[in-house]
C-alpha cells in the first residue's frame, strides 16, 4: 500500500469514527468500519524468522552481525592458504 493510500483510509476511519459515533451518522460509521477492516488486512506483516520455547535457566542472545564483516570472513574462509 502506498503512502496515499494509508492517508487516504486512515482520513477515512478517523471521520467514520468522528461522524459516525459522535454525530450519529450510520453511513459514516459503516464507511469508517470497512475503512478500518481493509486497512488492517491489507498491512503487511513481518514473518516469523525462528520460534522456539525456552526451558527454564535458558536465556536468549540476540545480536546484530554486520554483512561486510560476514562475507569477508566468509571469502578468507574459502580461499586456500599457503
Amino acid at each position: 500500500m502506498n503512502t496515499f493510500t494509508k492517508v487516504l483510509f486512515r482520513r477515512l476511519v478517523r471521520t467514520g469514527v468522528k461522524r459516525g459515533l459522535i454525530d450519529g451518522s450510520r453511513l459514516w460509521l459503516y464507511v469508517g468500519a470497512i475503512s478500518w477492516v481493509v486497512r488492517t488486512l491489507t498491512k503487511q506483516r513481518h514473518p516469523v524468522v525462528r520460534r522456539e520455547t525456552l526451558e527454564p535457566g535458558e536465556t536468549l542472545v540476540v545480536t546484530n552481525v554486520d554483512h561486510s564483516k560476514r562475507s569477508m570472513r566468509r571469502q578468507s574462509k574459502e580461499q586456500p592458504t599457503e
